[in-house]
């Protein structure tokens, strides 16, 4: 019973990437038009702006964004200019900055550079609203005699309503999340593909070239065995998922670790077993789907 190998392996991975490919623009243009759309309301709804494919490509939209944002951060600038000295500001941003060092997840001093991913992601407008509170709240607490309490809670409405106008505590999240699963999306596609082999022991390119996978002695294998291969053979692409959902560079690492191994394991078919690393680990090989196994 002869083991299959290359030849006939890879017109069946070819076969399987033109699907998957398919799947993936299917996929993309599906999740971008329902999820786009939802994106698009809610930009018009938070921000006043009308948002639509159209007026984002055109530049329509950014246009009247960048004119609002200029208004808004030159009201804000006017607030701070007429009702603060630049030593009272000074001041505001050591109590701020000694207020929230080691309670953000980040190293050393607060800057715009340092703001980490896990940050944005848990950003909502409850919890951005908290923080704006918890800082000025932090700055009248100070008790500095110069700084009227009245002044400061007039800056803390007005950064509240900047915030709301340009959605930054409901579109961002939404943006920012869009943008990550639309990056991930043809990795969960091809994981999920990949489950038809290993549930079946055959993918579909694997049907059309009438080749299976088994057990290394030719006996038909159970789903664990099958399982098993597809986790080995798809560990990158699972710990990517995986570093994502827990936001974890070192998962991230390991995931490219992963990938290096898998792609100089694949190579090892070339031998005279004709069969991967993962199917060295499994157990399994790949076969012709009608062969019968032979005793030896």
């Amino acid at each position: 019973m002869e083991r299959i190998g290359a030849s006939r392996r890879l017109p069946a991975a070819i076969f399987d990437w033109i699907i998957v490919s398919i799947l993936i623009v299917a996929g993309i243009s599906i999740y971008a038009t329902v999820r786009g759309t939802a994106l698009g309301v809610e930009a018009q709804r938070a921000m006043g702006i009308p948002v639509s494919m159209n007026s984002v490509f055109s530049g329509d939209a950014w246009d009247e964004y960048g004119r609002r944002s200029e208004d808004m951060v030159a009201e804000v600038e006017r607030m701070l200019q007429e009702d603060f000295t630049e030593e009272q500001l000074r001041y505001m941003g050591e109590v701020l900055e000694e207020h929230w060092e080691g309670k953000l997840p980040i190293d050393g001093r607060i800057t715009r550079d340092d703001v980490p991913i896990d940050f944005l992601l848990d950003m909502d407008e409850q919890s951005l609203n908290e923080a704006v509170d918890e800082s000025f709240d932090v700055i009248i607490a100070a008790g500095r005699a110069d700084i009227p309490p009245a002044k400061v809670n007039a800056l803390r409405a007005e950064v509240k309503s900047v915030l709301n106008e340009f959605g930054v505590g409901t579109v961002v999240p939404m943006v920012i999340d869009f943008v990550i699963w639309l990056i991930f999306l043809p990795t969960i596609i091809w994981l999920v593909y990949g489950l038809i082999e290993g549930i079946f022991g055959r993918s579909i390119g694997k049907l059309i070239m009438g080749i299976a996978i088994r057990r290394a002695d030719g006996e038909r294998g159970f789903a664990s065995t099958y399982l098993l291969r597809y986790a080995i053979k798809f560990s990158s692409a699972l710990l990517m998922v995986l570093a994502l959902l827990l936001r974890s560079p070192g998962v991230a690492v390991a995931a490219g670790v992963a990938g290096f191994v898998v792609f100089i394991g694949m190579l090892v078919i070339l031998g005279p077993e004709r069969r991967a690393l993962y199917d060295f680990i499994a157990g399994t090989a790949v076969y012709r789907a009608n062969a019968e196994p032979t005793d030896d």
